[in-house]
């Protein structure tokens, strides 16, 4: 028995879930993620971030991944320096302004990379100091402790730079200030330095990571409106984002404009490698046996299974709204939903919590379906100034859906 390919099953499931999404709420949406104070920045191009950072930051963010969390806290910046002169010296000069209100700062690094022939000598090594540099009349000048590295970070010296972070946030400094220094020898001008040896300051801290619903459909509206003074109404446009079944399978999402003709009968057409063969019938023939053919194909009726309760939803991409210019990772966003129902009684064979059995044999009510656990959401990005960031939404994903 010929069967359909199994691509234009799925491909016929998931336009049954097509949902018309607006492309000002996705913008707003991914802008109030990223906290970008603009949702169309003014940004031209950035300077290539040294390779130390961006390794240190990519291991970081494999971190998250795979524990969802991370005791440090939720927000990671890697800030390079400038250099600046203080006092007529040079010094290391980090940008801290336009941190997110209420932050916690949790911990503060300063990494610095020895030059080859400073990693295999211990004393060189312990020749090289860091100390803050105080711009506020309010703070104290301190000379960073260094930080104890694995094995395999002899290169590596990191200072522990809490304090001096930790009080230049409190007292509204738009700047941190470091002094590098080498015990009974000067420094190499600190152009150099950078170049060589790749300092930056990483920065952990705690902050409300909660979406604000409000403040998106706000910035939605005013979006709009301003298209609309400047007489651009038309150029507004809308996505149809087909619902994908995400328990098993999360492949990309067909996606075309609303208004657009549907492909779908011409993609199963091209893919029938029947078609062309054997005797003419009639369009009601044919019809027939399509559907005897569906059937009576096991595929299907796992697909039709897809009634009872699963995961299901969208995969966004990054790319087709612009944001890949700023986000490293992830390539797309998740927005699932739990969808199905649950049978009365339940059976043992599925999913569903003891909690579930008994209310499907003497609740009223039926049984929901909804979520059993919730994964974060990860961002590795740069944001409005050129900063390496990681953001950690906690609980932002479905992992799965059960009968509750």
């Amino acid at each position: 028995m010929r069967r359909l390919p199994i691509v234009s099953i799925f491909a016929l499931f998931a336009i049954v879930g097509a949902a018309r999404v607006d492309i000002d709420l996705i913008n707003e949406t991914i802008r109030d993620l990223l906290h970008f104070k603009s949702s169309d920045p003014n940004i031209t191009t950035f300077h290539r971030s040294s390779h130390a950072l961006t390794e240190h930051m990519k291991n970081l963010y494999q971190i998250f991944i795979d524990e969802d969390f991370n005791e440090d806290g939720n927000l990671v910046r890697a800030i390079e320096p400038a250099v600046g002169k203080f006092e007529g010296q040079e010094v290391l000069v980090f940008d801290v302004d336009g941190f997110d209100a209420h932050e916690s700062i949790m911990r503060a690094e300063l990494h610095f990379y020895l030059r080859r022939r400073d990693a295999f000598s211990s004393r060189r090594s312990r020749q090289i100091r860091a100390k803050s540099i105080c711009v506020n009349e309010y703070c104290r000048q301190q000379t960073l402790k260094k930080i104890r590295t694995s094995g395999d970070e002899e290169y590596k010296v990191i200072w522990d730079a809490t304090k001096s972070v930790f009080d230049s946030y409190h007292l509204d400094a738009k700047q941190a200030v470091f002094r590098i220094t080498r015990e009974h020898s000067k420094m190499r001008p600190y152009s150099e330095m950078i170049r060589k040896s790749t300092p930056f300051l990483v920065i952990y801290s705690k902050v409300n990571h909660t979406l604000d619903t409000k403040q998106v459909i706000q910035q939605t509206e005013q979006t709009k409106r301003k298209r609309r003074d400047l007489g651009n109404e038309d150029l507004r446009e809308y996505y149809t984002y087909n619902s994908i079944p995400l328990d098993n399978d999360e492949r990309e999402p067909m996606r075309r404009k609303s208004g657009k003709k549907n492909s779908l009968s011409e993609e199963m057409s091209s893919e029938d490698v029947w078609q062309g063969f054997g005797e003419e019938t009639s369009r009601e023939e044919r019809e027939r046996k399509a559907n005897e053919e569906l059937a009576n194909d096991v595929r299907v009726v796992l697909l039709q299974n897809k009634n009872r309760c699963h995961k299901e939803g969208t995969l966004v991409s990054l790319k087709h709204f612009g944001w890949d210019k700023f986000v490293m990772e992830p390539r797309t966003i998740e927005t699932s939903f739990c969808k199905g129902k649950c049978a009365k009684p339940m059976l043992a064979s599925g999913k569903a919590s003891n909690h579930a059995m008994l209310q499907s044999l003497f609740a009223a009510e039926p049984v929901c379906c909804a979520p059993t656990n919730l994964k974060s959401l990860n961002f590795l990005y740069r944001d409005e100034k050129g900063r390496t960031v990681i953001r950690n939404y906690s609980k932002m994903l479905i992992g799965s859906c059960s009968c509750l």
